[in-house]
């Protein structure tokens, strides 16, 4: 095991290590499954609360990589007036913005996206584990046409389903709040005017 951790600690972030026995290597370097004993560092997740120590080039790349879309000009200004928390994992391979909504004491999720490139190595549980400890309450709205939605609804304590969204949320909400903040995440403008001609990322 000392071994395995000294060889993570000299190779990149995103290296992992698998043990395997040789009579079933074939297994574990041909099929998705596997038949080894995985191995892997934790990735560290930066937390801020201004845009101040953000490269903003990265982490609009990897929204707009993630969602397909060109991000509106005026996005960084508003999310200035209203971010809570940013989460950032090392390289900005994953992310989450979390929003203060005027009026609202329930933080609101903007925006969760995790590198396709990345996908497969749990980023997104780790962000999301990072968040259900920091915040007990959340909303968010996803597009039900969303590949990650079921994943969503496993995370979720309740949701509503409309025509082109479904608003989720968790914790201990009030109805009459629920109805508030249902009726507020409709009515969200979009963060994007455009859309790009890339490879299809994980998304929310």
């Amino acid at each position: 095991m000392s071994e395995v951790v000294s060889l993570l600690r000299c190779l990149p972030s995103h290296s992992s290590v698998v043990i395997s026995s040789a009579t079933r290597l074939l297994a574990e370097l041909f099929t998705h499954r596997g038949s080894g004993t995985f191995f892997k560092m934790a990735e560290s997740i930066t937390k801020h609360r201004n845009m101040k120590d953000v490269d903003w080039r990265k982490l609009s790349q990897l929204i707009e990589s993630g969602f397909r879309r060109t991000l509106d000009e005026e996005f960084l200004e508003k999310l200035s007036t209203k971010l809570d928390t940013l989460y950032i994992v090392e390289g900005y391979s994953a992310a989450a913005i979390i929003t203060r909504e005027s009026g609202f004491p329930v933080p609101y999720l903007d925006k969760f996206v995790v590198c396709s490139s990345r996908s497969g190595e749990s980023l997104g549980q780790m962000v999301w584990d990072a968040i259900r400890e920091d915040f007990p309450q959340l909303f968010w709205r996803s597009r039900n046409t969303n590949i990650i939605n079921t994943w969503y609804f496993m995370q979720c304590d309740g949701c509503r389903r409309f025509e082109n969204w479904t608003v989720f949320w968790y914790g201990d909400i009030p109805e009459y709040m629920l109805s508030l903040l249902i009726e507020h995440t409709l009515g969200l403008p979009s963060s994007f005017n455009g859309i790009k001609n890339i490879e299809q990322e994980v998304r929310a």
